[in-house]
């Protein structure tokens, strides 16, 4: 009777682990259904606004899928890293010396998620999810927002 508890304790503590784990990934994880997402693009070394708040629709789950999917309309380009992608160019813009800048920033809102994320919080853009209604604002930058 003693080991039958046992077993039973020990199912439900790996069945509560797991219920956290897959809840906190699922956190960030997009929907896989079409939804508007909006972009805006700013250079901040020269304080233009390059796109404002434009609607995109996507199935992808991811801000880097988007990015890809979208990768001769928006001028992207991203580099395979060890910890994702990387985005090195948007617009014509790109990354030249990853030592001094300016880099490639962004914020992401998602009023879905409840997530207000300033510049330099927001995770790579392979671990962003999108959801409905999701705003994403790049910044050609110098700051890092740390």
């Amino acid at each position: 009777m003693k080991n039958t508890k046992k077993i039973i304790l020990a199912i439900v503590a790996i069945a509560l682990v797991a219920g956290v784990f897959l809840g906190i990934n699922k956190f960030f994880q997009g929907s896989d259904l079409e939804k508007s997402i909006y972009i805006t693009v700013v250079n901040d070394t020269t304080g233009e606004v390059l796109m404002e708040k434009t609607k995109f629709k996507t199935e992808q789950e991811t801000l880097g899928d988007f990015l890809e999917e979208n990768k001769e309309k928006l001028n992207v380009k991203m580099t395979d890293t060890q910890y994702g992608r990387f985005l090195d160019g948007l617009l014509g813009l790109e990354t030249a010396d990853m030592t001094n800048g300016p880099w490639w920033m962004y914020s992401y809102k998602s009023k879905e998620k409840n997530l207000d994320m300033k510049i330099g919080e927001a995770p790579g853009v392979d671990s962003i999810g999108l959801n409905e209604g999701d705003e994403i604002e790049f910044h050609y930058t110098l700051d890092m927002g740390m």
